[in-house]
């Protein structure tokens, strides 16, 4: 049973890691980025079964001076009905047949690798205009999560999106659009994917800010609540290189978990 459990532990060699300074290439900025955390999701989706899902990315990231790309591989523990799936972090109802809703799967695992990019194509250009920074987006989920478990699909998705943000004064404005080929499962015939986010922000100090956002996307299933969720963050630059973010998340239907806790922590380094 230990050894099915590793990812946790490799998680916090890679925490302790992460909070240790490194030493810099020399050069005026960082060009990589590593990402882990940690969330905890809980819900019934309207199948009157709990669900639990423990999810822990672990990302590296490029970062280039208009573009970054980055490569997740994530660690999934899903104790939920067959009707339940995880698709890109979260748990999404995928089934909507009474014995799917009635068979619980218990299983820890590798979930789905994915490889995300965003191109930065116009900065904010200040207070003097209203126009926000846009950020093109693609994300390709690749299929080596265990889907008999429950821990993925085991199909491939394609997604595309636009980010928004403006910054004013203090505050920030932020929402994205997104758009996701979701691959069919045998025996399913999920819907696209249609996602629509906005929040605001505002900067405490200069290291510390914190913002809520609501979340809605297209439920996979005709006939289901589709997810709505707000979430809420506080995000601490703990030295230059390295932030802390903490969040919880709420949901407003059946679509989605009732509520969600986690955090996140990035370090960047590299210099040249």
């Amino acid at each position: 049973m230990v050894t099915r459990f590793w990812p946790f532990l490799c998680a916090l060699i890679l925490i302790i890691w992460l909070a240790l300074p490194t030493p810099g290439w020399g050069g005026e900025r960082e060009h990589f980025q590593i990402i882990t955390g940690f969330s905890y999701l809980e819900g019934d989706f309207g199948t009157g079964t709990s669900s639990k899902t423990v999810f822990m990315p672990f990302t590296f990231r490029y970062l280039g001076e208009r573009f970054d790309l980055g490569l997740t591989i994530p660690f999934v523990y899903q104790d939920s009905s067959a009707a339940i799936s995880v698709i890109d972090g979260r748990p999404i109802r995928i089934r909507d047949d009474p014995l799917s809703n009635i068979i619980n799967l218990l299983a820890p695992g590798v979930g789905d690798l994915a490889l995300k990019g965003r191109l930065y194509l116009f900065d904010d250009p200040g207070t003097d205009s209203f126009l926000p920074a846009i950020t093109p987006t693609a994300r390709v989920k690749f299929p080596t999560a265990d889907a008999s478990e429950g821990l993925g699909t085991g199909e491939y998705d394609f997604g595309l999106g636009l980010e928004f943000e403006k910054q004013v004064e203090n505050f920030f404005l932020f929402a994205d659009f997104g758009y996701t080929f979701i691959g069919d499962p045998p025996g399913t015939n999920l819907r696209d994917q249609i996602s629509v986010g906005s929040g605001i922000g505002y900067q405490i100090l200069q290291s510390l800010s914190a913002s809520v956002a609501y979340a809605w996307s297209r439920s996979l299933v005709r006939g289901t609540d589709d997810p709505m969720d707000i979430i809420t963050n506080v995000s601490w630059r703990i030295t230059r290189t390295f932030t802390w973010t903490p969040f919880a998340s709420f949901g407003l239907t059946d679509g989605s978990p009732d509520f969600g806790v986690g955090f996140t922590i990035s370090k960047r380094f590299g210099r040249f």
